[in-house]
């Protein structure tokens, strides 16, 4: 099963208080604040765009299906930091391991609301952005094929113009980092 609605997610008011848990199918459909992060491999290049791993997530993913995605994107587990997500996120997505020490934050935690009537879906995070320097050996990656189906090694400013261009086909999260992600230019 891609997305298990018995996991528990760490619950939080508006403002960010821990409140409590609750499984992943009530909170998606009811909006309970909680908590993921996304993470992008960046393999940096002299006088050119750095390229980005990014990823195509599962149909059978319940939000964003089949959506190019950064590297990594993943709900954080009860009592879970940020850091130690995108560890978890990095070996579980896409078979990478790595040490906390080898990830940077890109993007101090903020809030970001999604709501899907069409799929009953009211996804309201607080998300952190965080990233890793890539050497681009894309043979080190092995995708979990329940989580995503396709991932490719790219350019920053290939992704950028291909969002402006077919925006329906990234989700809503990787466009949210755009004004970011645009700084490593």
């Amino acid at each position: 099963m891609v997305e298990p609605v018995e996991e528990l997610f760490d619950i939080f008011d508006e403002k960010g208080k821990h409140i409590g848990t609750e499984k992943r199918g009530v909170v998606h459909k009811t909006g309970l604040w909680h908590r993921s992060v996304d993470v992008v491999l960046i393999q940096r290049r002299s006088n050119a765009s750095p390229l980005l791993v990014i990823q195509k997530r599962s149909p059978l993913k319940t939000v964003a299906p089949s959506c190019w995605d950064v590297s990594c994107a993943e709900h954080l587990s009860p009592g879970e930091s940020f850091r130690e997500g995108a560890v978890r996120g990095l070996m579980e997505e896409l078979g990478f391991s790595v040490s906390a020490q080898q990830l940077y934050r890109l993007r101090p935690q903020y809030s970001a609301k999604l709501d899907d009537e069409e799929r009953g879906i009211r996804d309201y995070e607080f998300k952190e952005l965080w990233g890793m320097d890539f050497d681009g050996d894309t043979s080190k990656i092995k995708i979990d094929e329940d989580e995503v189906v396709d991932f490719k090694l790219v350019s920053l400013d290939t992704v950028l113009e291909e969002m402006r261009q077919s925006p329906d086909d990234y989700t809503p999260w990787f466009q949210e980092h755009r004004s970011f992600l645009e700084t490593l230019l």
